[in-house]
């Protein structure tokens, strides 16, 4: 096991992952959308997600 002073940056950092078709729907149809996941940025940013 590593320690936190070895390890990469892609080992100390946390991920998050957006998945459109069910994250926010902006137009209706049922169906996530990139223009729903955009409008909710700034809630996301709030929240600390870089």
């Amino acid at each position: 096991m590593t320690n936190e002073t070895s390890r990469t940056w892609w080992q100390q950092e946390i991920f998050y992952q957006i998945y459109p078709a069910s994250f926010k729907d902006s137009n209706n149809d049922g169906i996530g959308d990139l223009p729903g996941i955009t409008a909710e940025l700034p809630k996301l940013k709030e929240l600390g997600i870089r």
